[in-house]
Parts: structure tokens; sequence; C-alpha cells
């Protein structure tokens, strides 16, 4: 082969390539939903599906950031309970009192958690018009349903 024509299949081979690889992005960052399909935040899917207008959305966003700011600490709380309950696991020797006790004060600061999400919701509600309202009183219940639901990272089982 000459030299011209080793260049040629070079070129050749780097134009497939190059090509192979653009579709590839395209294929991999494609999204095919459509945009009404996509699911946001819960708070942008309240903003279209309730048509909040700017002052209510602006409530919406102080409520939501100061109900966030209290839940935080007392979901983290509920977090690091639950981690310190299932360290007893290690041991064998744990009384079943421990455990028990463990998980009363779990489920003590999970009902303060319902109760106050319960609350923030029926905040949230009085602002919207009574037609809004009709809509907020099934969206709610679905949110908090997908909420719950999220998947959640596959646990590792050591054998």
């Amino acid at each position: 082969m000459t030299q011209i024509t080793r260049s040629k299949w070079f070129v050749i081979s780097f134009a497939v390539l190059l090509v192979s690889n653009i579709i590839l992005v395209v294929i991999l960052f494609r999204n095919d939903e459509k945009p009404e399909e996509k699911r946001g935040t819960a708070f942008s899917q309240m903003v279209f599906e309730l048509q909040l207008d700017t002052m209510q959305q602006e409530i919406f966003r102080q409520r939501k950031d100061s109900f966030m700011k209290t839940m935080k600490p007392l979901w983290e709380d509920i977090r690091k309970s639950k981690y310190e309950m299932y360290l007893h696991l290690q041991q064998a020797d744990t009384p079943d009192s421990v455990i028990h006790r463990l998980a009363v004060v779990i489920g003590e600061k999970t009902t303060m958690s319902e109760e106050q999400q319960y609350r923030h919701f029926r905040e949230l509600r009085m602002v919207c018009t009574p037609e809004q309202r009709v809509r907020f009183d099934t969206l709610v219940p679905q949110l908090i349903s997908r909420y719950r639901n999220r998947k959640q990272p596959p646990a590792t089982h050591a054998h």
C-alpha cells in the first residue's frame, strides 16, 4: 500500500469512528419523555398541576423552605436513631428491652414528623383557591405515595 492509500484509509476510519461516537452520545443523552410526562420536584409538579399564580408560588416556596429547615434535623435524628438500633445486631446479647426502647423513640419521632407534614400540607391547602383545593386533595396523597415508594438503593447482603 502506498502512503496516500494508507492516509485515505486512516481518514475514512477516523471519520467512521467519529460519526459512530457522535451517534452514541446522541442516543445516550436523548430524552424521549414529553415535557408533561417528566416528573420534576414535588414543588414544580404542584405549581404545574394546581396552576399556582406568582403570589401562591412564592408563599408555597417560603413555606416549603421553612418546613424543610425544621424537618431536616428531625429526619436526620430519625436516621441516626435507626442506625443506632441496628448497630445492636452486632451484639448477640442485646436485651429486647433496649431494642424496644429504641423502636419506641423512633416511632415517637416518626409520629412527630408525620404530624408536622400533615400540618404543613394543611397550611398550603389554605393558600389555594376552592378550585385548586379539589386538585390539591388528590395531588398531595399521590405525591406522598410517590415519595414514600421511590426506589431505594439496593441493599447489600452478606451471606
